[in-house]
This record gives structure tokens, sequence and C-alpha cells, in this order.
């Protein structure tokens, strides 16, 4: 399925447009039930349940951001007008909830972030460090909801979804809408199989270190493309895939959503190319130019690249970068990383912050994607690496700027 949503956050993108917040259900993993206001009560402190999900006003929570507390959240029920709080201030395991008039404490703040599973979230309480649970993971009609401590099961995991909407909200969709854009293309990686409609294995055989191969690109079933760097005797093996003669576009905003390998040796990028990079030398706007949106490195505690390449591979060749920056926390968990390519320049981000612009060498001609892993000496010693290692792309997207 594809997807096109607003999530919960009302901070700044990339591109500076707010999000508006908006109501949303909850629904639990373990039990299919959704976040409820037990037995239609507007009792201040009264408690709360899971009742099937019927989509029904008290089953629908507006979740607001934290002022200055980014990543917090209230959740706020449109049949009571009271917030979602830890009951009594209990910091038990397991401790009950309830609803109740809105304040500026830390039991009505809730932490949100994504699981593994695309739609779904855990929320944590800033009060007590618990998790929205549904309790004992029981899948009882009125069952009881609590908070406890995190565990890694089903039954912390909330399906967030949009009221009006038969869609799931999702870190893996639409976080932001870049400003005066549309969304032409993307890939959410759903289902088992590539989409070779949207995608060409690339470079089978030899490259560098290593050797491309079809069978290093998988999809998980789980809504994330996975390409894996292994060891077969003495022989290196990776993953490229692009949309060479299936999607080629200029100009506009390219994103993707990524985990990171965790072995040196090797190395994924997420990279546009020209099909005419040799062709014309000084004349990067006629044959344009690689761009490097994301390489990364584990070497020296982590460091991701980002760069352009023009004038061909050979002695005419040239290159720009930004210098490394170590500082960003990127060794662990999903990052989303983009280029904005206008007709003057090229704006880099990672996680919604500019890491590098430059005017130099714009291309103007359509370009392709391409995501790979490769292996080379100069990002470490690959015969130290713990193999097979992997990198997961969770979503691509493109969009379409509009003239300003």
């Amino acid at each position: 399925m594809k997807y096109l949503l607003i999530l919960i956050i009302a901070h700044c993108c990339c591109f500076g447009e707010q999000i508006a917040q908006a109501y949303y259900t909850l629904t639990a993993k373990s039990s299919g039930y959704a976040l409820t206001i037990f037995a239609k009560n507007k009792t201040n402190k009264g408690p709360i349940c899971q009742d099937k999900n019927s989509k029904v006003i008290t089953q629908q929570w507006l979740i607001s951001p934290v002022q200055e507390e980014p990543g917090y959240y209230t959740l706020t029920s449109k049949f009571s007008g009271y917030r979602l709080e830890v009951f009594a201030g209990n910091r038990i395991d397991g401790g009950p909830l309830c609803h109740a008039k809105p304040d500026n404490s830390d039991l009505q703040k809730w932490l949100i972030q994504p699981s593994e599973y695309k739609g779904y979230y855990t929320l944590t309480s800033k009060f007590s460090g618990h998790c929205l649970d549904v309790f004992y993971a029981n899948k009882k009609r009125y069952g009881a909801v609590c908070h406890a401590q995190p565990r890694e099961n089903d039954a912390q995991k909330w399906l967030l979804q949009l009221c009006g909407s038969k869609i799931s909200t999702t870190y893996s969709q639409i976080i932001h809408s870049p400003k005066n854009s549309n969304l032409i293309w993307q890939d959410e990686f759903d289902g088992t199989k590539l989409d070779l409609g949207k995608w060409s294995y690339r470079g089978l055989g030899k490259r560098k270190g290593g050797m491309n191969v079809v069978e290093a690109v998988k999809l998980n079933g789980k809504g994330q493309l996975i390409i894996t760097t292994s060891k077969n005797g003495t022989n290196y093996y990776t993953g490229m895939i692009s949309t060479h003669k299936k999607f080629e576009h200029r100009f506009g905003y390219y994103e993707c959503r990524v985990k990171f390998q965790t072995q040196q040796g090797h190395w994924p990028t997420f990279w546009l190319m020209s099909p005419k990079i040799s062709m014309y030398t000084d004349n990067p706007h006629k044959s344009g130019v690689e761009v490097d949106i994301f390489e990364y490195l584990t070497t020296n505690g982590g460091q991701l690249l980002q760069g352009i390449h023009w004038n061909g591979y050979g002695k005419h060749h040239k290159r720009e970068g930004r210098p490394r920056h170590p500082k960003i926390p990127i060794s662990t968990g999903w990052h989303t990383v983009g280029v904005e390519w206008t007709k003057e320049h090229y704006i880099f981000y990672v996680d919604g912050k500019e890491t590098w612009r430059t005017k130099t060498a714009v291309s103007h001609i359509h370009q392709y994607i391409i995501l790979s892993t490769e292996v080379a000496e100069w990002t470490g010693d690959i015969t130290k690496a713990v193999l097979p290692d992997h990198v997961y792309f969770d979503y691509v997207r493109v969009y379409k700027t509009r003239e300003k």
C-alpha cells in the first residue's frame, strides 16, 4: 500500500513548514483494540481501557507537541477534554492510567517513538519512564491499559491512525511535506519482492573489492529493503540497484530513511547518477553530476559523507564535499537523509537539519537514483568485519518542487 500522510509532529521540518496537530486513534498491536475512555466517563482522573476500534469519539485523541520539549506530546481526549495521565503519580510496573484535567506536569507528557513495525509506535511516560501498555497483554473488551517497564512485546506497540482516514500514520511515511512541493515518486518497500517496475539490479559482477549479486538485495516483509554485505570463501558480496531508465528526474527533494551498517570495510550509499557523467568536460549543467546524498563509514565512531563528483572519473575528475561530521548521532537507530536540488544549488540534510550546501557544479539534466553497498580499503579492513552485515532502507521518496 502507498500512503500519503501527515505525522503528528508540529515542529519545523527542514523546509520550515509546520505540520498541523490532529486527532488519532491508538490501536494496540497485541489486541487490535483501541485506547478508549472507559464507560464514557467525564470524571477527572477517570479510568482508561481498550475497546473494539470503532473510531467513536471516546477513542479519538488530539496529539499535540509539548513546547520546547522535542519528541514529547500530550494526548487529549476529544470526548472529555482531559489528557492521558499516569494515575496519582504512581511508578508501579503495570500501574494504572487515567484521563485528567490538562496541566504542565510530566504525568501528561509522552515520548512518541517509532517501533520496528511500520506505523506502530511506543509511548513512554516522561514521569515514570514506563511505556503505554495493555495490562498483561489481555485481549478483553474493556480490558485495562497501564504503564509498564519497556519490553519487546506487542502490548507496547500502538498503531496511530488519523481520524477520518483508513490509512495509518507511520514514521516511514510522510514525516513532512516539503514546502512548495508534491510527492511524485516513492517506494515504501512493502511486500516481499523488489518492485522491478521501479528498480533494476545494477553492475552485477566484480565491483571494487566485492561482487554485486542479486541475492544481496531483499525485502524483509516489514516494509524495509535490506542490502547485505557477506563473505563466502575469499569473496565478498554486495548489492546495488538503480532507477535507470525507469525513473529519471531533475530538481526536487530526494529523501530516504535508513539504518546504517555496523561493520568496517564496506559502505552504503544513496546517490543520484547522470547517464552523461563523462560526456561534457567542465559543463556539469549538460553532463550531470554524481550526487552522494550520503555515504556512511563506521570508522572513527561513525562518519556520514555528502558530496558531488563531475567531469567523469578520469584525469578531469573533480569533486567537492562537506567535512565529515562525527558529532551527528548517526551510529544507531533510524535516520532521514536528503538533498534539495534546484537550478542554483544543492542543500543536504540529516534528520531534518541542514548539513551542507553548495552552488558548485549543479546538474540540469534528468538523473536516476542508486542504492548500494560496496567494499573498499578506504572504509576500513573488511577482514576484521563480522559478516554478514546489513543496511536497511525504510523508504525512498522524491518531491517535485514548484517554482516560487
